[in-house]
């Protein structure tokens, strides 16, 4: 079972990979990646890993891309720490490397999705099992309310509300109670 931390850094890594597939210029080669990587979860054997096309081609986008560590400062003046954190100055697919591979290595890469409401915006799913964007959900819902089902059942529920909430017992004889 994963922990409240690495759950957060992977979402917020998930997220920040999300908002760039939507803004970036790159997107074709990061899309690729994503493609690969997730295609490799089906691979069950060491030996048919090994023996892959997709993980040599993987790798030979990952060669393209030089990695170094530096160390940085980290945290208040009063309770300054040390943090590695990996750099390449090259491009953005370079620096989004690593976000992406920390995602694999957690196993939630295939989290990472197109919508599949009409925008076809990229977004990750933090329950695994969200398939929409929030503005395609909200454009759904409202539609949702306009149909002629919903408004009839919806006018029924409520009908049901009030009178067991706010409409006053009615005796038999016609007297409120």
């Amino acid at each position: 079972m994963e922990d409240y931390k690495t759950r957060l850094v992977t979402d917020s890594a998930g997220e920040e990979i999300a908002r760039y597939m939507n803004e970036g210029q790159a997107r074709r080669r990061i899309q690729w990646l994503i493609e690969k990587l997730t295609a490799l979860d089906s691979v069950t054997s060491f030996d048919e890993l090994f023996r892959s096309p997709i993980r040599r081609a993987i790798n030979r986008e990952l060669a393209r891309h030089t990695y170094y560590l530096s160390l940085l400062p980290h945290g208040s003046t009063q309770s300054a720490r040390l943090r590695f954190m990996w750099n390449n100055g090259a491009d953005d697919v370079g620096k989004l490397l690593p976000t992406i591979m920390q995602i694999a290595a957690a196993g939630k890469l295939n989290r990472l999705r197109q919508c599949d409401g009409e925008c076809g915006r990229w977004l990750f799913a933090k329950h695994g099992l969200k398939r929409t964007c929030p503005e395609c959900q909200a454009a759904h819902a409202k539609a949702h309310r306009k149909t002629k089902k919903f408004q009839k059942d919806r006018a029924k529920y409520m009908k049901k509300y009030r009178d067991e909430n706010y409409r006053k017992p009615v005796s038999k004889e016609g007297k409120i109670a």
